[in-house]
Protein backbone atom coordinates (compact mmCIF):
# COMPACT_ATOMS: atom_id res chain seq x y z
CA UNK A 1 0.00 0.00 0.00
CA UNK A 2 2.87 2.32 0.94
CA UNK A 3 4.59 1.49 -2.32
CA UNK A 4 1.38 2.28 -4.20
CA UNK A 5 1.02 5.63 -2.38
CA UNK A 6 4.65 6.48 -3.06
CA UNK A 7 4.23 5.68 -6.77
CA UNK A 8 1.06 7.75 -6.91
CA UNK A 9 2.77 10.70 -5.23
CA UNK A 10 5.77 10.40 -7.55
CA UNK A 11 3.51 10.36 -10.60
CA UNK A 12 1.60 13.39 -9.32
CA UNK A 13 4.86 15.25 -8.70
CA UNK A 14 6.16 14.33 -12.13
CA UNK A 15 2.87 15.42 -13.77
CA UNK A 16 2.99 18.71 -11.86
CA UNK A 17 6.57 19.31 -12.96
CA UNK A 18 5.66 18.66 -16.60
CA UNK A 19 2.57 20.87 -16.30
CA UNK A 20 4.58 23.75 -14.81
CA UNK A 21 7.30 23.32 -17.46
CA UNK A 22 4.91 23.34 -20.41
CA UNK A 23 2.77 26.18 -19.03
CA UNK A 24 5.82 28.29 -18.28
CA UNK A 25 7.35 27.40 -21.66
CA UNK A 26 4.05 28.29 -23.34
CA UNK A 27 3.95 31.62 -21.52
CA UNK A 28 7.55 32.26 -22.54
CA UNK A 29 6.76 31.52 -26.19
CA UNK A 30 3.68 33.74 -26.07
CA UNK A 31 5.74 36.51 -24.50
CA UNK A 32 8.44 36.14 -27.16
CA UNK A 33 5.80 36.20 -29.90
CA UNK A 34 4.25 39.40 -28.50
CA UNK A 35 7.66 41.08 -28.18
CA UNK A 36 8.60 39.97 -31.70
CA UNK A 37 5.31 41.32 -33.08
CA UNK A 38 5.86 44.67 -31.38
CA UNK A 39 9.40 44.87 -32.78
CA UNK A 40 8.19 44.05 -36.30
CA UNK A 41 5.42 46.62 -35.95
CA UNK A 42 7.95 49.23 -34.83
CA UNK A 43 10.20 48.34 -37.77
CA UNK A 44 7.21 48.79 -40.08
CA UNK A 45 6.38 52.14 -38.47
CA UNK A 46 9.99 53.22 -38.92
CA UNK A 47 9.45 53.21 -42.66
CA UNK A 48 7.41 56.36 -42.28
CA UNK A 49 8.89 57.88 -39.13
CA UNK A 50 11.72 60.32 -39.88
CA UNK A 51 13.20 59.75 -36.43
CA UNK A 52 14.00 56.13 -37.41
CA UNK A 53 16.66 57.01 -39.99
CA UNK A 54 19.30 59.64 -40.58
CA UNK A 55 18.71 62.23 -43.33
CA UNK A 56 20.88 61.45 -46.38
CA UNK A 57 21.97 58.18 -44.76
CA UNK A 58 22.47 56.53 -48.15
CA UNK A 59 22.40 59.59 -50.40
CA UNK A 60 25.67 60.96 -49.02
CA UNK A 61 27.43 57.68 -49.87
CA UNK A 62 26.60 57.99 -53.57
CA UNK A 63 29.59 60.08 -54.58
CA UNK A 64 31.10 58.71 -57.79
CA UNK A 65 33.05 61.33 -59.72
CA UNK A 66 33.08 61.89 -63.48
CA UNK A 67 36.63 60.55 -63.68
CA UNK A 68 35.42 57.29 -62.09
CA UNK A 69 33.19 56.34 -64.99
CA UNK A 70 33.54 58.58 -68.06
CA UNK A 71 36.13 56.42 -69.86
CA UNK A 72 34.07 53.25 -69.33
CA UNK A 73 30.91 55.10 -70.30
CA UNK A 74 32.42 56.23 -73.58
CA UNK A 75 33.76 52.75 -74.28
CA UNK A 76 30.54 50.81 -73.59
CA UNK A 77 28.01 53.40 -74.74
CA UNK A 78 27.26 54.97 -78.13
CA UNK A 79 29.28 57.64 -79.89
CA UNK A 80 27.91 61.15 -79.13
CA UNK A 81 25.38 62.46 -81.64
CA UNK A 82 25.57 66.01 -82.92
CA UNK A 83 21.79 66.38 -83.12
CA UNK A 84 18.46 64.51 -83.29
CA UNK A 85 19.29 63.21 -86.77
CA UNK A 86 22.25 61.35 -85.31
CA UNK A 87 20.06 59.83 -82.60
CA UNK A 88 17.57 58.58 -85.18
CA UNK A 89 20.35 56.72 -87.01
CA UNK A 90 21.36 54.99 -83.78
CA UNK A 91 17.76 54.00 -83.12
CA UNK A 92 17.47 52.46 -86.61
CA UNK A 93 20.65 50.46 -85.95
CA UNK A 94 19.33 49.30 -82.58
CA UNK A 95 22.11 51.03 -80.64
CA UNK A 96 19.51 53.11 -78.81
CA UNK A 97 15.92 52.25 -77.92
CA UNK A 98 12.96 54.53 -77.25
CA UNK A 99 11.85 54.54 -73.61
CA UNK A 100 8.05 54.91 -73.37
CA UNK A 101 6.18 56.15 -70.33
CA UNK A 102 5.89 53.28 -67.87
CA UNK A 103 3.40 52.57 -65.10
CA UNK A 104 6.17 52.47 -62.47
CA UNK A 105 7.93 55.76 -63.30
CA UNK A 106 7.19 59.14 -64.85
CA UNK A 107 9.24 61.02 -67.40
CA UNK A 108 9.81 64.69 -66.73
CA UNK A 109 9.59 67.35 -69.42
CA UNK A 110 12.87 66.85 -71.26
CA UNK A 111 14.28 70.16 -72.50
CA UNK A 112 17.87 68.99 -72.94
CA UNK A 113 17.59 65.24 -73.41
CA UNK A 114 15.62 62.55 -75.23
CA UNK A 115 13.81 59.41 -74.05
CA UNK A 116 16.44 57.11 -75.52
CA UNK A 117 18.89 54.70 -73.87
CA UNK A 118 21.07 51.77 -74.83
CA UNK A 119 19.08 48.51 -74.48
CA UNK A 120 21.11 47.41 -71.45
CA UNK A 121 20.73 50.76 -69.71
CA UNK A 122 17.00 50.75 -70.37
CA UNK A 123 16.79 47.34 -68.71
CA UNK A 124 18.82 48.58 -65.74
CA UNK A 125 16.55 51.60 -65.23
CA UNK A 126 13.45 49.41 -65.42
CA UNK A 127 14.90 46.99 -62.83
CA UNK A 128 15.80 49.85 -60.46
CA UNK A 129 12.28 51.30 -60.70
CA UNK A 130 10.76 47.87 -60.05
CA UNK A 131 13.02 47.41 -57.02
CA UNK A 132 12.01 50.83 -55.67
CA UNK A 133 8.29 50.07 -56.07
CA UNK A 134 8.74 46.74 -54.33
CA UNK A 135 10.42 48.36 -51.33
CA UNK A 136 7.71 50.97 -50.76
CA UNK A 137 4.95 48.38 -51.11
CA UNK A 138 2.74 48.38 -48.02
CA UNK A 139 3.67 51.93 -47.05
CA UNK A 140 1.33 54.91 -47.03
CA UNK A 141 3.05 56.15 -50.20
CA UNK A 142 3.16 52.83 -52.06
CA UNK A 143 1.73 54.41 -55.21
CA UNK A 144 4.47 57.04 -55.47
CA UNK A 145 6.45 57.00 -58.72
CA UNK A 146 10.00 58.02 -59.51
CA UNK A 147 10.47 60.93 -61.91
CA UNK A 148 13.18 60.47 -64.55
CA UNK A 149 14.52 63.95 -65.28
CA UNK A 150 17.10 63.20 -67.96
CA UNK A 151 18.29 60.50 -70.37
CA UNK A 152 20.32 60.78 -73.58
CA UNK A 153 21.63 64.13 -74.80
CA UNK A 154 23.18 65.37 -78.02
CA UNK A 155 26.20 67.65 -78.41
CA UNK A 156 23.78 70.42 -79.38
CA UNK A 157 21.56 69.96 -76.32
CA UNK A 158 24.60 69.81 -74.01
CA UNK A 159 25.83 73.13 -75.45
CA UNK A 160 22.41 74.67 -74.78
CA UNK A 161 22.44 73.28 -71.25
CA UNK A 162 25.92 74.69 -70.57
CA UNK A 163 24.60 78.19 -71.20
CA UNK A 164 21.92 77.73 -68.56
CA UNK A 165 23.59 75.45 -66.02
CA UNK A 166 27.15 76.17 -64.91
CA UNK A 167 27.50 72.83 -63.13
CA UNK A 168 26.80 70.91 -66.35
CA UNK A 169 29.78 69.26 -68.07
CA UNK A 170 30.61 69.12 -71.76
CA UNK A 171 31.98 65.58 -71.55
CA UNK A 172 28.81 64.00 -70.21
CA UNK A 173 27.86 60.34 -69.89
CA UNK A 174 24.40 61.37 -71.12
CA UNK A 175 25.97 61.67 -74.58
CA UNK A 176 26.73 57.94 -74.56
CA UNK A 177 23.16 56.77 -73.99
CA UNK A 178 23.97 54.95 -70.77
CA UNK A 179 23.07 57.58 -68.16
CA UNK A 180 19.82 58.78 -66.61
CA UNK A 181 18.76 60.91 -63.65
CA UNK A 182 16.11 60.48 -60.95
CA UNK A 183 14.72 63.41 -59.01
CA UNK A 184 15.14 62.94 -55.27
CA UNK A 185 12.99 65.92 -54.28
CA UNK A 186 9.95 65.28 -56.48
CA UNK A 187 7.78 62.20 -56.89
CA UNK A 188 4.52 61.57 -58.70
CA UNK A 189 1.75 61.10 -56.14
CA UNK A 190 -1.98 61.87 -55.93
CA UNK A 191 -1.50 64.35 -53.08
CA UNK A 192 1.16 66.61 -51.61
CA UNK A 193 3.85 64.67 -49.78
CA UNK A 194 5.02 65.60 -46.29
CA UNK A 195 8.69 66.40 -45.75
CA UNK A 196 9.03 63.08 -43.90
CA UNK A 197 7.49 61.13 -46.78
CA UNK A 198 9.79 62.87 -49.25
CA UNK A 199 12.81 62.00 -47.12
CA UNK A 200 11.61 58.40 -46.84
CA UNK A 201 11.22 58.12 -50.63
CA UNK A 202 14.56 59.84 -51.22
CA UNK A 203 16.42 57.49 -48.93
CA UNK A 204 14.59 54.47 -50.32
CA UNK A 205 15.68 55.16 -53.91
CA UNK A 206 19.15 56.08 -52.60
CA UNK A 207 19.35 52.72 -50.80
CA UNK A 208 18.16 50.91 -53.95
CA UNK A 209 20.89 52.62 -55.98
CA UNK A 210 23.45 51.98 -53.25
CA UNK A 211 22.68 48.25 -53.48
CA UNK A 212 22.85 48.18 -57.30
CA UNK A 213 26.10 50.15 -57.16
CA UNK A 214 27.49 47.67 -54.62
CA UNK A 215 26.71 44.90 -57.09
CA UNK A 216 28.79 46.82 -59.65
CA UNK A 217 25.87 47.46 -61.98
CA UNK A 218 26.18 51.25 -62.02
CA UNK A 219 27.87 54.38 -60.76
CA UNK A 220 25.76 56.91 -58.88
CA UNK A 221 26.24 60.54 -57.91
CA UNK A 222 24.06 62.44 -55.47
CA UNK A 223 23.82 65.84 -57.15
CA UNK A 224 22.60 67.99 -54.29
CA UNK A 225 22.17 71.27 -56.14
CA UNK A 226 20.54 69.68 -59.18
CA UNK A 227 18.28 67.68 -56.83
CA UNK A 228 18.83 64.48 -58.74
CA UNK A 229 20.55 61.11 -58.54
CA UNK A 230 22.79 60.68 -61.57
CA UNK A 231 23.04 57.03 -62.64
CA UNK A 232 25.53 55.60 -65.16
CA UNK A 233 25.31 51.98 -66.28
CA UNK A 234 28.52 49.99 -65.99
CA UNK A 235 27.64 48.00 -69.07
CA UNK A 236 28.41 44.57 -67.58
Amino acid sequence: MKIFNFTLLSSAALFAAFFIFFVEDGKSKIKKYIVSSVIEEKKSDCKYDCSCFMPNEFSKQLNDYLTSYIYKSEKTGVWPSLNVSGLRKKVRRGDLVFVPQQKHFTQDTFYYSYALLTPQTCELMDSICTDFNHRIKGSSVHKAKLIVTSMTRTISSVNRLLKRNRSAVKRSAHLNGNAFDFSFSRFTFHRSLTSCEKMYLQETIAQVLFDWRKRKKCWVTFEKYQECLHVVSRGN
